[in-house]
């Protein structure tokens, strides 16, 4: 096991690059949990239920405009879904930069291993929550999908090898 006394870390390896893109998930996580709660409440145009508002017009029937209008308590419902979020996206963007900074960074294996399980998660949850459009023949494309379900998808993997290739 690299303790932190042997364990010379540099950015520009394959270690250090698994650390930028973790940092950068983490750094998603923050700025999710900043700006949602924000975006939506002074631009609501830009509001979306679960991906995109055209996907959740296609899935719901209606755009999130006229289905608030329809009923309010839906408006009600989706600001205290979307402030939860944002403080989980919060905490796990904080838990994120922890993990990354002062365990990754300094080359202990478990960090790799928590960060790697933990991300596979939200990958795995961001699967689940697209379930209802595929099952209802709703199509999604990549435009519809915001950059957190994309990330893990596609980076956090790299990351990981990334890693396990640093640590070896």
């Amino acid at each position: 096991m690299n303790t932190s006394a042997t364990f010379s870390f540099q950015w520009l390896s394959p270690m250090g690059t698994s650390v930028a893109l973790f940092i950068i998930f983490g750094l998603m996580g923050l700025l999710f949990g900043i700006g949602i709660p924000i975006i939506s409440r002074r631009a609501p145009q830009f509001r979306s239920i679960v991906t995109s508002r055209q996907a959740d017009a296609r899935l719901f029937g209606h755009s999130p405009e006229e289905l608030f209008k329809q009923d309010p308590i839906l408006e009600t419902m989706y600001y205290a879904k979307t402030d939860w979020l944002s403080g989980m996206w919060m905490g796990f963007g904080l838990l994120q930069l922890g993990l990354t900074w002062f365990g990754l960074r300094n080359g202990q294996h478990w960090a790799l291993w928590t960060l790697t399980i933990g991300d596979i998660a939200t990958a795995f949850y961001s699967i689940l929550v697209l379930w209802p459009y595929y099952s209802q023949g709703v199509p999604i494309t990549l435009f519809d999908l915001p950059p957190v379900f994309l990330y893990p998808m596609i980076l956090i993997p790299i990351a990981a090898v990334l890693g396990w290739i640093g640590l070896r």
